[in-house]
């Protein structure tokens, strides 16, 4: 057809109309649209929507497909080669370790795990435990329940490093007396604990 303007009929347009109101157009015929789509995902396509048109997957179905995408199980029984090591390397080069790190505390976490089990902060906790009827003081809750420092642990220990430096930390704890004060501590369940400790709420539930 040659070029230019054509000036369109009504004739032209009632026709245009039809076809797009009637069965021609693949919009408003179904089976057309249906064709459309088997060739959209081809033969495999067609046979997965025969199998499973008009059913629905089982409780025991939806849970195994769960369990098969927990976890990363591409690289299972796979091993990185040493080149992939060494740029694993070279990329960590550049972090921050250590007293770099903007949450380093001194160096204080095993000599904090080291305290917590000692015989005077086990005789430390029970007594606030006992003082508080064995309550949350927040929820009232008598289950799962925590003792709470309301003057953080840490800043505790690192002032008693500051004070006795001429002690080792765990021995400069075991003498510090703030450290020891039960008005520092308060009965809190585990739920509550986590609402207002935001290291505790880090460190999550205990099993």
């Amino acid at each position: 057809m040659p070029k230019g303007d054509y000036f369109k009929t009504q004739e032209w347009k009632e026709k245009q109309k039809e076809r797009m109101l009637g069965l021609d157009n693949p919009m408003n015929n179904p089976e057309s649209r249906k064709l459309q789509a088997l060739n959209r995902k081809g033969k495999g396509g067609e046979a997965v929507s025969k199998a499973m048109k008009g059913k629905l997957k089982s409780i025991e179905h939806c849970r195994n497909i769960s369990k098969s995408k927990l976890g990363n199980k591409c690289f299972l029984g796979k091993r990185h080669s040493e080149i992939t090591k060494e740029l694993f390397s070279e990329q960590r080069k550049g972090c921050r370790l250590g007293k770099e790190n903007s949450n380093w505390r001194g160096g204080t976490t095993s000599i904090g795990e080291m305290i917590r089990v000692s015989e005077r902060y086990l005789s430390w906790r029970m007594q606030i435990l006992i003082r508080d009827n064995f309550t949350c003081k927040k929820c009232g809750r008598q289950i799962d329940l925590e003792v709470h420092h309301i003057r953080a642990f840490w800043v505790l220990l690192q002032e008693a490093r500051s004070y006795l430096p001429l002690l080792s930390l765990y021995e400069a704890a075991m003498l510090y007396t703030p450290l020891w004060n039960l008005d520092n501590g308060e009965t809190l369940c585990e739920d509550c604990h986590m609402e207002k400790d935001s290291f505790r709420k880090r460190v999550g539930k205990r099993k």
